[in-house]
C-alpha cells in the first residue's frame, strides 16, 4: 500500500469522524426537507420525495470533497510526496464513494406507471452528482501531485535545529493549539489556513521555541458512542485549543442542541474562556444555488458579532491566507506569547500500531452478526432507517437522526475496512477479514 500503516490509521480515523459529522447533517437536512414537503403539501409526491433526495446528493458530494481535503491535508502536513501510487490509491476511494447508490422506498400512492420513473430520475441524479464531484476531486489531487513536485524541499513538519557537530536533533518547545472552526463549505480556506501555520512553524519555531498545532475535526478526532457529536469535538478539540480561527462562507451550518450551528458554539464557548478567536467571513459573490435560509442566518450572525468583536472579511481564498497570515503573526507577536515556559516536546512519538481501530458501535455489529449467520439487514424509506444483525435490532425504539447517524457511520466504517460488504438488496455479509478480527479480539471466542 502506499501509504505506511500509521498514517492509513490516521486517515481512517479522520474519515470516520468526518462521515459521522457529515451523516449528522443529512440528517438535519432531510428532516427539514421533509417538513418543507410536508408545509407545501408535498408529502408522497414526485416533487416532495425529489425534494428530501436532494439532502441525499448534497451529501454525497460534501464527502468527497471532504475526503479528498483528508487525504491532501494528510499529505501535507506529514510533508508525504504524492506520487503516482498515491494519487492513484486516492481516487480509486473516492471513485468508491462517487458510486453510492440511494434510493428510497417510493410510496405505493404514487402509481405503478411513476414509481420507475421517478426512480431512474433519482439514480440519474445521484450519479451526475457523484460524477461532477469526483472530477473535481481528480483536479485537486492532481494539482497537489503538481506543486508537490514543484516544490520538494519544501516542508510541513516540524522544525529541526543542528547541534554544533552538525547533528540535526529535535528541540523543546510550546506547544500551542489551533482549532480551525467553519461550517464545509469552506474546505479551500480551511487548507490555506493549516499550510500558513505549518509556514510560521518552519519559519519561527527553533527561535521562538513555539510551536503551532492545527486542530481541526476531520483530522484530529476520534469516533466514540455515547454523546452528540459536537460534545465530542468539543470534548477533543475545543477544550484544549489556545487560540481559535472562525472561518464562514455562504453557511452558518448545522444546529448543535444548545446553539445555531456547530461553529457558532465553538466560537462562543472559546470566546467565553477568555481565549483568542480569530473571525473571518466571506464576501465572495453568491453561487446561483446557494442555500438562502443558511445565508440568512449567516447574515444575522455577521451582524451580531459586528457589536461585540472585530471581524476581517475575505474576498477569495488568496485574499484570507494573506490576511490570516498577517493576524497570525501579529497574534504571536502580542506580549503573552512572549518567555512562554516550555511545557512539552515539539516533536510527537510515531504511532506504532497498524490494528484498525472501530468505532464501539462498528464493533458491537460486526460481533452480532458474526455470532449468527454473518448477515446485516439495512432498511431504508424516507423517515425511518432500521438496521438488524444476528437478531439483534440496532437503535431499536428510537429512530431519531442522531441514532440513524451513529449506526449508518458504524456500518460505512465496516465497510470501508472491508469487514463487511454489500451481497444483495439490502443485505450485506461479514467477509473473510471481519471474521478474522472478531476472532483476534479473543483467540478461542472472538469477544
Amino acid at each position: 500500500m502506499p501509504f505506511a500503516n500509521d498514517v492509513q490509521r490516521h486517515i481512517q480515523i479522520s474519515l470516520l469522524a468526518a462521515d459521522e459529522k457529515l451523516i449528522v447533517e443529512r440528517e438535519a437536512a432531510r428532516r427539514e426537507a421533509a417538513s418543507q414537503a410536508s408545509a407545501r403539501g408535498l408529502t408522497n409526491s414526485g416533487p416532495g420525495i425529489k425534494l428530501v433526495h436532494g439532502t441525499y446528493t448534497k451529501w454525497l458530494e460534501e464527502k468527497i470533497a471532504v475526503h479528498t481535503a483528508i487525504y491532501l491535508d494528510t499529505c501535507k502536513e506529514l510533508n508525504i510526496p504524492i506520487t503516482d501510487e498515491i494519487e492513484s490509491e486516492i481516487i480509486a476511494k473516492l471513485e468508491l464513494i462517487s458510486k453510492a447508490k440511494y434510493t428510497p422506498q417510493l410510496p405505493q400512492t404514487l402509481g405503478a406507471a411513476q414509481i420507475p420513473a421517478i426512480t431512474d430520475q433519482l439514480k440519474q441524479e445521484m450519479d451526475r452528482v457523484g460524477g461532477r464531484a469526483l472530477l473535481q476531486a481528480r483536479s485537486k489531487v492532481s494539482l497537489a501531485k503538481l506543486k508537490s513536485r514543484q516544490s520538494p524541499d519544501k516542508s510541513s513538519r516540524l522544525p529541526q535545529i543542528e547541534n554544533s557537530g552538525g547533528k540535526k536533533m529535535g528541540f523543546n518547545a510550546t506547544v500551542l493549539r489551533v482549532m480551525i472552526a467553519s461550517p464545509g463549505d469552506v474546505q479551500e480556506e480551511r487548507r490555506a489556513a493549516t499550510e500558513e501555520i505549518n509556514d510560521w512553524n518552519a519559519l519561527h519555531s527553533a527561535s521562538r521555541n513555539i510551536v503551532l498545532l492545527p486542530d481541526k475535526w476531520e483530522t484530529n478526532t476520534n469516533p466514540q458512542y455515547g454523546a452528540h457529536p459536537q460534545a465530542l469535538v468539543n470534548k477533543q478539540i475545543l477544550d484544549r485549543a489556545d487560540i481559535l480561527v472562525g472561518i464562514f462562507g455562504m453557511r452558518l451550518g448545522t444546529q448543535t442542541p444548545d446553539f445555531q450551528s456547530g461553529t457558532v458554539e465553538e466560537i462562543t464557548r472559546h470566546a467565553d474562556r477568555q481565549k483568542s478567536v480569530k473571525l473571518y467571513f466571506s464576501e465572495a459573490p453568491l453561487p446561483r444555488d446557494y442555500d438562502r435560509e443558511q445565508y440568512a442566518a449567516l447574515v444575522s450572525y455577521r451582524d451580531e458579532c459586528r457589536l461585540k468583536s472585530w471581524y476581517t472579511a475575505f474576498r477569495d481564498t488568496d485574499d484570507f491566507r494573506r490576511q490570516f497570515r498577517r493576524h497570525l503573526a501579529m497574534e504571536l507577536n502580542e506580549a503573552r506569547y512572549a518567555g512562554l515556559e516550555i511545557t512539552q516536546s515539539a516533536i510527537p512519538s510515531p504511532s506504532t500500531s497498524s490494528q484498525p481501530l472501530l468505532s464501539e458501535a462498528a464493533e458491537t455489529i460486526l460481533k452480532q452478526a458474526a455470532s449468527k449467520g454473518g448477515d446485516i439487514l439495512v432498511r431504508n424509506s424516507i423517515g425511518l432507517n432500521t438496521m438488524s444483525a444476528g437478531g439483534q435490532q440496532f437503535g431499536k425504539g428510537d429512530n431519531s437522526p442522531r441514532t440513524v447517524a451513529l449506526w449508518t457511520a458504524a456500518l460505512e466504517e465496516l465497510k470501508r475496512l472491508g469487514f463487511v460488504a454489500h451481497s444483495s438488496g439490502p443485505i450485506s455479509k461479514v467477509t473473510n477479514a471481519g471474521y478474522k478480527y472478531v476472532d483476534s479480539l479473543d483467540p478461542v471466542t472472538g469477544y
